[in-house]
């Protein structure tokens, strides 16, 4: 299962909620928000820029991908499928 986490938004310089829902529906990628102190194969953690400053502290992955714009989103999603 891949985790989903977000940054926190300050500064975002794109729709990371509607590109997400846009292409895991297209690549039918499924994923769940991700839960603290839950494993994930993969943390998939959108950030709003390229500061990519999301706090993972807590979050156990076996793997963590960041990605700071709408391509690189649609990129590693295509990739995941």
């Amino acid at each position: 299962m891949i985790g989903i986490k977000y940054c926190g938004g300050c500064n975002s310089g794109f729709d990371r909620v509607n590109a997400l829902k846009r292409y895991s529906e297209e690549f039918d990628i499924k994923y769940e928000y991700a839960h603290l102190n839950s494993y994930y194969d993969t943390l998939l953690v959108i950030c709003g820029c390229d500061s990519m400053c999301a706090d993972m502290d807590g979050y156990m992955y076996n793997n963590v991908i960041m990605v700071y714009n709408e391509k690189q989103l649609a990129e590693i999603l295509k990739k995941l499928k």
